[in-house]
């Protein structure tokens, strides 16, 4: 296979871990170059947990499954149930010692297109895996390139000066990679997955290059903010009340902009407008691990007259000060969760004691309390309201065409509801059927014996650190079995995918 053939067609990483039959770290590809697999054994697992990912022509991954367990079949092969962009497929697989095969599905779909899976795929060669990280590393870097030029002629001297510092962080950041020792020689610099990051986070910077100065079509405070590296500022003006708005701030690496920050933030609450409505005054609630910017932190907020940027800053003694510039409209699966909860019907309390009015939402969101509820979290994808002797709980998850779907769980004193919706990017809500969208929840699906019978309740729970479902099977009095497993579904974008762990 000539070697240029990585640099012309898209490829697909399937990350495979085989138990006792593979050695450490085998690559394998496809007679054309466009599927990579990867296997490296596991003595601690009897079974093969795979993935795929697809690399498009720009360098950028594409998951075409969710990570699954594989097990052995009885005629030698590996086989088992994933999900790929919300549907079920069958993966079966097939490993001699020189080569793997890939016997179904067919092909599998991405957000880029299908990719041709079946066939064999034979021992890859190190150089060429490097040789194609680093020219996929090459063309991105020659498009920021393009994309500087393109800007230095587009912008003000000021406002380029601006975007310079920036940049200066920015490169900071694209070779920021935390790896040493032995791990440093598998992904620190110079290695396959160290320049497939920088590849990513060059394309995304592309993108924000591309983005600065130009007019939007629709001036006005709402929409996303960013810095082009890792912080962002989401905001949603509120159609209903004036002079508030909803806000969401996040940032991975703070002490990558400022030694002193600490760890990550994750802010989100309301804002009110100073007397001229020019800046205006943002107060959180809810978790943030960051001692400087607290969840209770007052931040400050300037847009521009255009609304092309905003000022940020803290009203902290340890101060900063900082330019984002717009990046996107909002859509729901972007807005705040406080709007979220606006978009989403009063029933959805109805499994609460007191319930909870229609109009009685708006006080909630506002002040972050209407008795007996009170809103102790709220973050990017999370919110969590508390009453009494009960929680309600809601994560979001995000899909592709710009809508959400959202889970609400609801625990009164003992009793435990589960609910799931779907707002559409028009902001058009309706109610989905957990059955329908979450696969194999039965409650044979608890037990290694999936033929056996059971009495008992579907226990379905959020979290706020980890975005998935969990369920446990809590069996009747009279059932004295123990479950095996716990369900957990997790989310590709699309739909539901599901994996079980051991109780």
């Amino acid at each position: 296979m000539a070697r240029s053939g990585w640099v012309q067609v898209s490829a697909v990483v399937i990350a495979v871990f085989w138990a006792g039959q593979v050695g450490a770290s085998d690559y394998f590809v496809s007679d054309d170059g466009a599927v990579e697999l990867w296997l490296e054994a596991d003595s601690d697992q009897d079974l093969v947990y795979l993935q795929t990912h697809r690399i498009d022509p720009t360098g950028r991954l594409d998951t075409l499954i969710q990570p699954l367990a594989l097990e052995v079949q009885e005629d030698g092969s590996l086989g088992g149930q994933g999900w790929s962009q919300g549907a079920p497929v069958e993966i079966r697989l097939r490993r001699s010692d020189s080569e793997v095969e890939w016997i179904a599905p067919a092909q599998l779909s991405g957000r880029a297109g299908s990719v041709r899976m079946r066939g064999k795929y034979a021992t890859a060669v190190a150089e060429q895996r490097l040789s194609q990280a680093q020219h996929g590393f090459a063309a991105a870097d020659k498009a920021l390139n393009a994309a500087w030029r393109e800007l230095r002629q587009r912008l003000a001297e000021e406002d380029f000066a601006e975007v310079r510092r920036n940049q200066r962080l920015w490169l900071k950041f694209r070779d920021w990679f935390v790896a040493d020792g032995d791990d440093a020689g598998i992904n620190g610099p110079g290695t396959v997955p160290f320049l497939r990051l920088q590849t990513e986070r060059t394309l995304d910077r592309v993108q924000f290059l591309n983005r600065l100065g130009k007019p939007r079509a629709n001036p006005q405070l709402s929409g996303r903010y960013s810095d082009g590296i890792d912080r962002e500022l989401r905001l949603r003006a509120i159609p209903t009340v004036d002079k508030h708005i909803f806000f969401a701030l996040e940032s991975q690496l703070p002490a990558l902009h400022q030694p002193h920050q600490g760890g990550p933030i994750s802010v989100a609450g309301r804002a009110s407008p100073d007397a001229q409505a020019r800046s205006w005054t943002a107060t959180g609630d809810g978790v943030s691990p960051n001692p400087v910017v607290s969840a209770d932190s007052e931040l400050l907020i300037e847009p521009a007259l255009d609304f092309e940027s905003v000022w940020l800053s803290s009203a902290s003694s340890e101060l900063f000060t900082e330019r984002l510039f717009f990046v996107a409209e909002l859509d729901p699966a972007s807005e705040p969760m406080r709007e979220i909860l606006l978009q989403l019907p009063a029933t959805i309390f109805d499994h609460t004691t007191e319930g909870l009015s229609e109009k009685a939402k708006t006080p909630l969101l506002l002040n972050g309390y209407y008795e007996p509820f009170r809103l102790s979290e709220s973050g990017l994808d999370f919110a969590m309201l508390d009453y009494g002797e009960g929680r309600v709980q809601l994560r979001r998850y995000a899909d592709r065409d710009g809508g959400a779907s959202v889970a609400i769980a609801t625990q009164n004193v003992r009793a435990y509801q589960f609910e799931l919706w779907r707002v559409d990017p028009s902001g058009a809500v309706h109610k989905l059927d957990p059955h329908e969208q979450l696969p194999g929840m039965g409650a044979a699906d608890f037990y290694r014996d999936e033929g056996s019978v059971h009495d008992g309740q579907l226990l379905l729970e959020l979290s706020a650190d980890v975005p998935e479902i969990r369920a446990s099977w809590l069996p009747s009095p009279d059932d004295e079995s123990e479950p095996d497993f716990q369900l957990h579904w997790y989310w590709d974008n699309v739909g539901f995918g599901r994996y079980r762990s051991e109780n």
